[in-house]
């Protein structure tokens, strides 16, 4: 395994392989080993690709902002 999917805990499914490319229009995708495959395939030669990963986003805080939250002392 490499250490970049261990870091970032992703599954190594051909949908985030920087070997396979999307098909427009069909839930499949292109692997330039294996040709046409389904998005949720396993392969042993996957390497990850950080730019097919979906960032999670931050949950704001329960009770909103403030205008204190963005003053400074000085």
């Amino acid at each position: 395994m490499s250490r970049e999917k261990k870091a970032l805990d992703v599954e190594n499914n051909c949908e985030f392989c920087e070997k396979s490319r999307d098909i427009p229009g069909s839930d499949a995708l292109v692997c330039q080993r294996y040709g046409l495959v389904r998005r949720s395939s396993i392969c042993r030669r996957f390497v990850l690709d950080p730019l097919r990963l979906k960032p999670s986003l931050k949950k704001r805080p329960a009770g909103g902002y403030s205008s204190l939250d963005f003053t400074t002392k000085i």
